[in-house]
């Protein structure tokens, strides 16, 4: 009664380089989609919060107050993230810039601990690890100071890079 569809393997790779072709030509338009979705998400997770907070409330008194003891913290957390979830929805940008300042301050340790290691190396990569150390730590500064920047930038290179796996899918499957 229902047929197999038979897809094409490179189907995939065709999709993964549409995807990239939309990451290079509009990452400012994506980095909005994320702040967007991140409100979205923080406003359902605020709102379940905030009802669960109000339906084990009345269940808690009911049985024994004391079991509800700090249950209003999870009120509070719940209507702050609501409250954050709005914010990043009316102001989207903040979300990939907040997240491009957590990657900034990532890239800056993880830079430290590659001169460290350079630092310490015998080997002939020592070099290598200090070139990185210094690119690594340069990349976090720069995030920190324009993240906005960071973030497309970064969208952009996603972008080349699913491009380029998919026009690798696409070849392995055609050849």
């Amino acid at each position: 009664m229902f047929r197999k569809i038979q897809i094409p393997g490179y189907t995939r790779g065709v999709i993964t380089i549409i995807a990239g072709i939309v990451f290079v030509l509009f990452p400012e338009y994506l980095s909005g989609i994320i702040g967007i979705v991140t409100g979205i998400f923080l406003i359902v997770a605020g709102i379940v919060g905030t009802a669960d907070f109000f339906a084990t409330i009345r269940k808690f008194r009911e049985e024994n107050y004391g079991k509800a003891v700090g249950a209003e913290l999870v009120l509070i957390y719940s209507i702050g993230i609501t409250l954050m979830g709005i914010f990043f929805l009316s102001r989207p940008n903040y979300v990939t810039n907040a997240l491009a300042i957590v990657m900034g301050i990532i890239f800056i340790f993880d830079g430290i601990v590659k001169f460290r290691q350079a630092m310490f190396s015998t080997s002939k990569t020592r070099f290598i690890l200090f070139v990185l150390a210094v690119l690594t730590t340069a990349i976090g500064i720069s995030l920190i100071v324009n993240p906005y920047g960071g973030t497309v930038t970064i969208i952009t290179v996603i972008g080349i890079s699913l491009i380029i796996s998919g026009v690798g899918t696409v070849t392995k499957n055609t050849l």
